[in-house]
């Protein structure tokens, strides 16, 4: 089998052709974390099957492409994230907001990056 390439565009291009699927790409991502060994650079997980379960989700899904700009693009989250399901390692306090604060446009932003 040839490696499969996770450069954006080859792996966007390869979805539009038909030439890969997303289960495809779960179960390469899947083979060079477990060919890497105990590197410590995961802290956890997800199960495989609710991995390649999304994944079969997206296949059917693929006439949708354009509209799923990360259509069965792998990614891994860092561990402070909070995703909903899934608990973070760490919490940060919220900040107190000064609705007044010249920096408002700031603060939200961070607020919307937390979230």
């Amino acid at each position: 089998m040839t490696q499969i390439s996770f450069d954006l565009d080859r792996l966007r291009g390869a979805y539009r052709n038909a030439t890969i699927t997303p289960t495809a790409v779960v179960a390469e991502v899947f083979r060079r974390i477990d060919a890497a060994g105990d590197d410590a650079v995961w802290i956890s997980r997800r199960a495989p099957d609710a991995v390649f379960a999304e994944a079969e989700a997206l296949v059917r899904r693929q006439s949708e492409i354009d509209r799923l700009p990360l259509f069965g693009i792998p990614f891994a989250v860092k561990d402070s994230i909070d995703i909903k399901g899934r608990r973070p390692r760490w919490r940060v306090p919220r900040l107190p907001i000064n609705r007044a604060s010249p920096h408002r446009s700031s603060i939200n932003y961070w607020r919307l990056a937390r979230s």
